[in-house]
This record gives C-alpha cells, sequence and structure tokens, in this order.
C-alpha cells in the first residue's frame, strides 16, 4: 500500500483516535447495542467524515482509495463504525455525484463537518436488489413532490438526518424512477423500531414511513426517471465500502487468531501446525482481497469506465473472504470461538452482512458477466 506523507499523517491520527478513545467506546456498543453519541461527535472534531469530500464543500479531498484504507482501520475495531462511517458516503453519494449545485451546496458541507447524517433509502419490503419493483410514489403538485410509500433495512434509519429516496414517478402513464433528497423533519416521515440484528450490534437500522410528504421540487436529484443511473453509479462507491469494510473485519481476525496461536506456540502445549496453515491462508485472502478493492478504488479514482466489473468483483470477492475467515478463525479458536472473551466469534456473526447489502454475490455475478461478455467482439 502508497500512501503519500499526507495520508500517512492523517491514518497515524486516526488510529490513534481509534485505539485511545473509539476502541473503548466500541466495546460499550456492542454490551448495549446502542451507538454511543461521543462518536459522532469524535469523528466530526477529527475530521474523519470530510476525508471523500471535496473541498469546495469543506471536504478533505483525498481519493476513494484513501477513504477505503481508513474504512477498513476503522471496521478492524468494530462493524458498526465501518457502516456509520461507510454509509456516510453512501448517503450522500447520489447528492455528490447527481445533485444541482444548490443542493450541494446546502446539504453536502454539513454532511462533511459531521452536522448531519445521510441514509440511503432505496430497499422495500417488496424491492431489495430488483429496484424495478420499487412501489414508492412521487407525485407531482404544484411546485412540490408527494411521497408516499416505506423503505426497510434503512441503515441510519432512525438517526439520519437527510435521505435519498427513491420513487416512481408516473408521467403520461409510465413509471420513471427518481431519487429526492427528503429532510427527516418534513411532515409525514416516520422511522419504525430499530431492527435486532445478528450482528453489527449498535448500527441502527430500521423501516422507514412515507405518508403524504411534501418534497420541494429543488429537492429532485438529477432529473426525472434517472433513478436507475443514480442508484447504480452510487452503488460503485458503496459496493468498494462494502468491500473495504469486509477486508478490516478479516485482518481483524487474523491478528485476533495470530495473538492467540502465538500463544499457545510459546506455552508448547499442543501441535499448532494445521492451524498456522489456516492462518497463512486468511492472510493471504485478505491481503488479496486488500489489493483488488486497492486497484478498485483507484480505477473509480480515475473515472476508469470498467469501474462497474471491478467494483463488484472487488465486493463479491471480499465479502465471500470475509466468511471464509471468520469461518477459520471460528476453527483455530477451538471452545473459545464459541465464548465472548475473544472478539472472534462478533467477527463471525458481523461478517455475514456484507455480503448482502450494497446487492448480493448472485447481482455482483450477474453484473461481472454482463460487463465480460460486452467486452468481447
Amino acid at each position: 500500500m502508497f500512501l503519500s506523507d499526507r495520508e500517512k499523517e492523517k491514518l497515524e491520527s486516526i488510529e490513534r483516535l481509534l485505539e485511545e478513545k473509539i476502541a473503548p467506546l466500541a466495546d460499550k456498543m456492542e454490551e448495549t447495542d446502542q451507538f454511543p453519541e461521543e462518536i459522532y461527535r469524535l469523528f466530526a472534531e477529527h475530521g474523519i467524515y470530510a476525508i471523500p469530500f471535496s473541498p469546495e464543500y469543506d471536504g478533505a479531498g483525498f481519493s476513494l482509495a484513501f477513504f477505503c484504507t481508513v474504512l477498513e482501520r476503522v471496521t478492524a475495531v468494530s462493524g458498526a463504525l465501518g457502516v456509520l462511517l461507510g454509509n456516510q458516503t453512501l448517503g450522500s453519494a447520489p447528492l455528490e455525484l447527481f445533485g444541482s449545485d444548490e443542493l450541494k451546496r446546502k446539504y453536502l458541507p454539513r454532511v462533511a463537518r459531521g452536522e448531519i447524517l445521510p441514509a440511503f433509502a432505496l430497499t422495500e419490503p417488496g424491492a431489495g436488489s430488483d429496484i424495478r419493483s420499487i412501489a414508492t410514489s412521487a407525485q407531482k403538485k404544484g411546485n412540490h413532490y408527494i411521497i408516499n410509500g416505506n423503505k426497510c433495512f434503512i441503515t441510519n434509519g432512525s438517526n439520519a438526518d437527510i435521505y435519498t429516496v427513491f420513487a416512481q414517478v408516473t408521467e403520461n402513464g409510465e413509471k420513471k424512477l427518481s431519487a429526492f433528497l427528503v429532510e427527516r423533519g418534513y411532515e409525514g416521515v416516520s422511522a419504525g423500531k430499530n431492527e435486532k440484528k445478528m450482528g453489527l450490534k449498535g448500527s441502527p437500522t430500521s423501516e422507514l414511513f412515507f405518508e403524504n410528504v411534501a418534497v420541494p421540487e429543488a429537492n429532485l436529484i438529477g432529473a426525472i426517471g434517472h433513478g436507475y443511473a443514480i442508484a447504480g453509479g452510487t452503488l460503485n462507491k458503496g459496493r468498494l465500502s462494502a468491500a473495504s469494510q469486509a477486508i478490516g473485519i478479516a485482518q481483524s481476525c487474523v491478528d485476533a487468531c495470530a495473538r492467540y496461536l502465538k500463544r499457545l506456540k510459546q506455552e508448547k502445549k499442543k501441535d499448532i501446525s494445521a492451524r498456522l496453515h489456516k492462518l497463512a491462508e486468511m492472510q493471504t485472502e485478505v491481503s488479496a482481497a486488500r489489493a483488488l478493492v486497492q486497484l478498485s478504488a483507484r480505477l473509480y479514482d480515475q473515472k476508469s469506465p470498467e469501474i462497474l466489473k471491478y467494483a463488484s468483483m472487488g465486493k463479491m470477492f471480499a465479502t465471500e473472504m470475509v466468511m471464509r475467515v471468520t469461518s477459520k478463525g471460528m476453527e483455530i479458536m477451538d471452545d473459545y470461538a464459541y465464548t465472548r472473551e475473544y472478539p472472534v466469534e462478533r467477527m463471525f456473526r458481523d461478517s455475514k452482512v456484507f455480503a448482502i447489502f450494497e446487492g448480493s454475490s448472485q447481482i455482483q455475478g450477474i453484473l461481472i458477466s454482463r460487463e465480460i461478455l460486452a467486452g468481447i467482439e
């Protein structure tokens, strides 16, 4: 991994913050399933939210490749922390990539400063990976759109301040998927209870309800009917974010297993050669995933036309890799794997979701194969 002096300095300061102040709070979060408000403040004070945003909008102007490295380090401490940080970019990416100058000036600086939290409201009970089935509607009325519908499994749904909401606009009898910036404070917006999840304790995931919500026409992101392009363009970034989070958990699992095996080796109580080989396989997989994701992120930074294929490959490989690695980690730890004395059981629980959100592995496979075939004459 090659970092500039500026990137090295920033990464070192983040690692100090994680070790000294964030890690103890993350342990508490795992016990209570509540996200400590202090973490929001610490991330904002240390400019962590600002990392991927342009200086034009009070951001730090770092590359996506560097942001992926930061995400990896943060998620190594806690999966919920990584999801929070990743969602800060996923939730605002439609606005950043497709929003009007007016919307960008109004909201992006506040996101970069950590003053408001965004959320990406796409998934519905009847529309997961198949966004063509989205039923939420937006009806034009004067200089507003009236939104009705509900979303599910929305990360930060219950505590976000702004949402990118995907809804169908009907024009001349034709449904056109579109995206809107909706503030939580708008009348008719409400969130359901947080889901009880097997992993990512402390990361709130909830339903959202929109009942006759009047959204200003100016809050339309892009143009009517551009929803598919907006979702697709946003998810390239989201896929690399999810992949980086998976790598962070996997590397943390390798490190925890290595510490455990080193102690056993020093005690010389049993033959651990088979488990050491398994550890080597785990680290090899993590390093391979990291190399692919870093390459993909650099292609994103360079606006490469191959980004869809590479982002999908990175997402599929890294998120399946973390399940293999944490499963092997459970085997290495023997009986201790099933106790909370060691963090590997938490990593095992946290790992599954990354192959589900931002598009399942099956969806990634379809996208990758489609891109491969398109390149064959």
